[in-house]
């Protein structure tokens, strides 16, 4: 069952004019990279913080405190990165979309990549 939140999201989406079909499939495609985010993240930290098969010695009390903190630490690093990267593509792509409406041209400085697009509120 989806989460209010993701509910929320897709009528959001569909609001602004994407099909329901279009919804879903783009649901069906950043829940596969989340979920590669996911493991990512799981995987390096056990790795790094000693919570793997050969860290017998770790007191249980430790190991379980940072399995605690880690959803919320992963929901932070990726908040923080997924923000990041919003930002630079929206920037992106409106410069990319003024320049193909003819108001603007590379030369003029509009079009750059993804991360030094000109700052456009979004």
């Amino acid at each position: 069952m989806p989460s209010p939140r993701l509910l929320e999201v897709g009528a959001e989406l569909v609001e602004v004019g994407i099909e329901l079909d279009a919804v879903f499939e783009i649901a069906g495609r950043l829940r596969g990279d989340v979920d590669a985010i996911a493991r990512q993240f799981v995987r390096l930290t056990v790795e790094h913080a000693g919570l793997d098969a050969r860290a017998g010695d770790r007191d249980i009390r430790e190991a379980g405190e940072v399995i605690r903190r880690l959803r919320p630490i992963g929901m932070q690093a990726v908040q923080g990165l997924l923000a990041r990267s919003l930002h630079a593509e929206i920037q992106a792509e409106f410069a990319r979309q003024i320049e193909s409406m003819g108001l603007a041209s590379p030369a003029d400085g509009v079009e750059r990549d993804a991360g030094t697009a000109p700052d456009v509120p979004v």
